[in-house]
């Protein structure tokens, strides 16, 4: 069955458009935006070892630009944490990274890697974000402050999580901090059938919210949709 990234990607990432994956992992996700015709992607990884494997992957496509960079709200080395072997839970948000560690019940790991505010960088107009930082989401809105003002995206999706990895009420504020640059915010789940959910979450909305929160259990990691057009 379709994870959420490949679900949200063959749904809101248009033909032409400019993609930033932040947290490219290894990067199947780039893959998922080049699939669903992005023109560019911009891959952000700051692992070394998985940055080695997207430029690996995708060293013939001239459409990726990877970037051995996190992204947060500041220029400069940062320290990445998270417990031993998972590089997928680390986090320049350290306390994300001991929290990850101490609920997986295994040993923490900590590097230095270097680090750039998206402001800093001078991209140019994208029109799809993914987010997946864990736990870095409000250092990265930070230090992208002016990108989000002047040239922001059509969608911004983020994993946001709550509690154990983050501390309780991370996860509304997080949401509250993104929503100030955007309309509209869905919380997205996978159906019974295998389909993309996108569930309206409105301040004044107590039903909804409930509705998404049972559907989100049946799709996997919290993941947030940020919109200035509404999805639903």
């Amino acid at each position: 069955m379709a994870d959420i990234d490949d679900l949200v990607a063959r749904r809101l990432c248009q033909a032409g458009d400019v993609v930033l994956d932040v947290g490219a992992y290894q990067g199947e996700t780039v893959q998922r935006y080049l699939d669903s015709g992005a023109r560019m992607v911009h891959a952000f990884e700051p692992h070394p070892d998985s940055f080695a494997l997207i430029v690996k992957r995708f060293a013939r496509e001239p459409a990726v630009f990877p970037h051995n960079l996190a992204l947060g709200d500041v220029d400069g080395p940062v320290e990445f944490a998270g417990p031993v072997g998972k590089v997928e839970k680390s986090s320049i948000d350290t306390a994300f990274g001991r929290r990850a560690a101490d609920a997986m019940a295994i040993g923490i790991q900590n590097r230095t890697v270097p680090c750039a505010r998206l402001d800093s960088l001078a991209l140019g107009p994208t029109d799809f974000w993914k987010l997946d930082a864990e736990g870095a989401e409000n250092q990265i809105i930070a230090g992208a402050e002016r990108t989000l003002q002047d040239t922001p995206p059509r969608i911004l999706q983020a994993e946001i999580f709550s509690m154990p990895y983050n501390e309780k009420g991370y996860q509304p504020r997080t949401i509250a901090n993104i929503r100030r640059y955007f309309a509209h915010c869905c919380l997205a789940g996978i159906t019974e059938t295998g389909e993309l959910g996108l569930y309206r979450l409105e301040p004044r909305s107590r039903d909804e919210g409930e509705t998404a929160i049972k559907a989100s259990r049946r799709g996997g990691p919290p993941t947030f949709v940020f919109s200035h057009e509404p999805l639903v």
